[in-house]
């Protein structure tokens, strides 16, 4: 396949410039490009055409130095590796444009919030264009951490994608060679995480009636 030397990767493509795409693409800037001219990265976000949040994408784009498009063009064809950060309904729609021009061996990483099964179904449509997908799975908070918040990686392209990220500063562990187990973990921890919060806030709302919050908390 191409691009299987990940040290002549010479562009990036990250989907997607909300919170978790702002921090990626940020990292890559700061890291991969550093001192590096001849890198490249290409942001696209659909939303760059619309009224409301387009100014505020070409405005994030302009602070962090990279190139914006509005949609999936045959610039994305010269990116090496790809980082999907859209929205979990917008996941599957993202990955079939962008396969339509990625080259085959380009590193794809699906960092939406999916379940197991929806993780999978979406790397086997990208296997058919012999992209190298890779599930993705923040472990924490982009806000605190950028790109260093803990990833864990899936598929059989993870080993791969773990040695191309870690000199830069990525927090990566791979858990198996099967896409989807990486975003079934995620999606099994949150119930028990958003369980705690969820008590946590009925716990301090009873307090409150109560007038024993600082009882409570004691």
């Amino acid at each position: 396949m191409a691009n299987n030397d990940v040290e002549n990767i010479t562009a990036i493509a990250t989907l997607g410039l909300g919170e978790a795409g702002t921090a990626i693409t940020t990292g890559l800037a700061e890291v991969w490009r550093k001192d590096h001219p001849a890198r490249r990265i290409l942001s696209v976000d659909i939303g760059l055409g619309d009224n409301l949040r387009g100014a505020a994408i070409n405005e994030r784009a302009r602070k962090i130095g990279v190139e914006i498009e509005g949609s999936y063009t045959s610039k994305l064809a010269d990116a090496g590796a790809v980082f999907c950060v859209v929205t979990g309904v917008e996941a599957r729609n993202a990955a079939l444009a962008a396969r339509e021009v990625l080259k085959p061996g380009t590193l794809f990483f699906d960092v939406n919030t999916l379940t197991g099964p929806q993780t999978a179904a979406i790397a086997e449509e990208m296997y058919k264009a012999g992209i190298d997908y890779v599930d993705f799975a923040a472990m924490g908070g982009f806000s605190p951490s950028g790109h260093k918040v803990p990833f864990v990686l899936s598929g059989p392209a993870a080993e791969r994608a773990a040695a191309f990220l870690k000199p830069f500063g990525f927090n990566v562990t791979v858990m198996s060679d099967r896409a989807g187990d990486a975003s079934a973990v995620k999606i099994i921890r949150s119930v028990m995480v958003k369980g705690f919060e969820a008590l946590s806030v009925e716990c301090l709302v009873a307090a409150h009636r109560a007038g024993l919050v600082d009882e409570v908390l004691a």
